[in-house]
């Protein structure tokens, strides 16, 4: 009938929209059923715009710009349907080669982290590679990440990598924590601290939290989820909009600040 909704993810099958709704309207008539319909999203950092056929329908559209994902097309209802001339192209700025975000990496640097790379460009700051013996390796300076003591608070930091040492072990489920978040669990100590994050920077080691301890607070984070083709580890995989826009694992200290909701 012509509506239209521009959300976070499509409505289940003949049922509600769950994800935030950015834009809604009608257009003046209905699809034809007897000719193809061109469709035109575009996304630049917070901002959308929608076209069918050339007319633009929505335009400048606020929108999160804290997603990561695929494209797909399709329905929410038995429909027969023909995609066809379906294609990607790059919109906006930050596609070009990543300068240096600081000096590199070398043994007994401090880890921190800050905002990800978007658009799938590879920052060697950012990119690191989990071992099969749990060791979480940064890939430009070869060095993994290390805890200098089993202890809340400790800040990780790089060393030469070794698969003995129970300070480098930091145990994850190796499958799902590239479509989920999970927590990195380090073996010194007997399991007792994991890897956290926090807002300002911090990377460093926390209590494991009981089923009767509260929630962390949003100051921090204490999971996280490997994305294998730029190399990150991230504190999200879907977006949280109460963290604010996706921090990763770096060799580099942030600059500047980024607000976060309450």
């Amino acid at each position: 009938d012509g509506r239209y909704v521009l959300s976070d993810g499509g409505p289940s099958l003949a049922g509600e929209y769950k994800g935030k709704i950015y834009a809604s309207g009608k257009l003046p008539s209905p699809l034809p059923s007897s000719s193809f319909t061109s469709l035109s999203l575009t996304t630049v950092g917070g901002a959308a715009h929608g076209a069918v056929d050339g007319q633009v329908i929505f335009s400048s559209a606020p929108i999160s710009d804290a997603g990561t994902g695929f494209a797909i097309l399709g329905t929410n209802a038995w429909l027969p349907v023909l995609f066809d001339d379906a294609r990607v192209e790059q919109a906006g700025p930050d596609w070009g080669p990543l300068a240096p975000a600081c000096p590199a990496a070398e043994a007994g640097a401090a880890l921190f982290a800050r905002p990800c790379e978007k658009n799938g460009r590879v920052a060697e700051d950012q990119r690191f590679e989990l071992l099969p013996s749990w060791g979480l390796r940064h890939v430009g300076s070869g060095l993994c990440a290390f805890a200098g003591s089993a202890a809340e608070g400790t800040r990780l930091s790089l060393s030469t990598c070794d698969p003995k040492d129970a300070r480098q072990r930091l145990k994850n489920d190796y499958t799902t924590i590239r479509n989920s978040l999970q927590e990195l669990t380090l073996e010194a100590g007997n399991s007792r601290f994991h890897l956290a994050g926090g807002f300002d920077g911090s990377v460093f080691l926390a209590a494991k939290r009981s089923a009767d301890r509260l929630p962390r607070q949003v100051q921090s984070w204490d999971s996280w989820s490997f994305f294998p083709n730029t190399g990150q580890l991230r504190n999200q995989y879907d977006p949280n909009e109460s963290m604010g826009y996706p921090r990763c694992l770096s060799t580099c200290k942030p600059t500047g600040s980024l607000p976060i909701v309450v």
